[in-house]
């Protein structure tokens, strides 16, 4: 129970590091002497301290001289390499600290196991937290990461007996409060995109003006660039990425931006995404677009919302089949799932 206690101390830390030291994962540490905190730290922003590294900044001069009875709990597997930063794995061997507590190894080939293997030689004593699945969790947007590639979440808002809407016609489903809940999931996110019968159809501004919060880049895929730059989505609040398949021109804010989509476009646009800085993206459709990724299996989470609206016909929902960890959330009489793709 006490193992229990600090490591979800460390996921709450690792938590606080979300969206601030992207491309890198969220880790927390905390340092522990006789049943009592003394220090603890989380990965602040990228290429600054790690986790570990902050925790040993945070203690006081009295306990630097109890480290030799302490105990180190970190979310994550200590790193063993020089990157931006030392290797952690070296600092807890020069502390004295006598025992580790890790949440899970380290998916960066650069490191996974070679951490652990550092502190054994030294003769740490080093155990595995029986939390694997929650620290697995956080890891989530690292492995999109490792594969360059932004953190994809799709969003579906449906109806009672399963469609978004109807061809043509615009048609809002969900209710105010999840609304205000779906602009703060856009401020969470480096960007939002949606094809183009979406734009067309519902001509939506995909801003955060019912949050506090910055908007998200907008991008639209048009492979035959039928939308016109008119349109809401290409307003001047953030920049914009139009994905087409013939067009590369820069216009102020506006980006278009060609691919051949005769091949495997998809990956190509998302690792391109990733290097022009978007690491988190919300794919909020259509039917057509959020397909195009599940056959892609270019996702990691998605966020199903159900109305109680009954359209009798219309656009089917896509089906998105994964893994549930968690209760689904009321939220009034709307009701949002949250599955992930991966096994966990």
């Amino acid at each position: 129970m006490i193992d229990q206690k600090y490591m979800l101390r460390c996921f709450d830390l690792a938590a606080k590091s979300k969206g601030k030291n992207i491309p890198n994962p969220m880790v927390g540490a905390v340092i522990v002497y006789q049943d009592q905190i003394i220090g603890e730290g989380f990965h602040e922003y990228f290429g600054g301290p790690h986790a570990e590294i902050n925790a040993f900044n945070s203690l006081k001069q009295e306990h630097l001289p109890l480290l030799k009875e302490s105990v180190m709990y970190v979310s994550l597997e200590p790193c063993s390499h020089h990157g931006k930063t030392p290797p952690c794995a070296d600092a807890i061997i020069r502390s004295g600290i006598p025992k580790v507590v890790i949440g899970t190894k380290d998916p960066n080939p650069l490191v996974s196991g070679s951490g652990i293997k550092k502190l054994t030689d030294a003769g740490i004593e080093v155990h595995m937290s029986n939390h694997f699945r929650e620290a697995e969790r956080l890891l989530i947007p690292f492995r999109a990461h490792l594969q360059k590639r932004p953190f994809i979440i799709l969003k579906v808002v449906k109806s009672k007996d399963h469609f978004i809407g109807k061809k043509g016609e615009q048609i809002w489903l969900s209710n105010d409060k999840m609304k205000v809940i779906s602009h703060m999931w856009r401020s969470e996110s480096d960007a939002i995109l949606v094809g183009k019968n979406t734009v067309i159809t519902d001509n939506p501004s995909l801003t955060t003006r019912w949050v506090d919060g910055n908007h998200p880049v907008r991008i639209v895929i048009d492979q035959h660039l039928e939308c016109s730059h008119d349109l809401n989505v290409f307003s001047n609040e953030s920049k914009v990425y139009h994905i087409n398949g013939s067009l590369d021109k820069t216009e102020n804010h506006i980006i278009n931006k060609s691919f051949d989509f005769s091949s495997s476009w998809l990956k190509t646009c998302m690792e391109y995404l990733f290097s022009q800085k978007i690491f988190s993206l919300m794919v909020e459709g259509g039917a057509f677009t959020h397909q195009k990724f599940i056959e892609a299996d270019l996702w990691d989470e998605a966020y199903v919302v159900e109305t109680p609206h009954l359209l009798i016909e219309g656009i089917q929902a896509p089906n998105i089949t994964g893994y549930q960890y968690q209760k689904p959330v009321e939220i009034g009489d709307n009701t949002v799932t949250k599955i992930f793709r991966e096994k966990i």
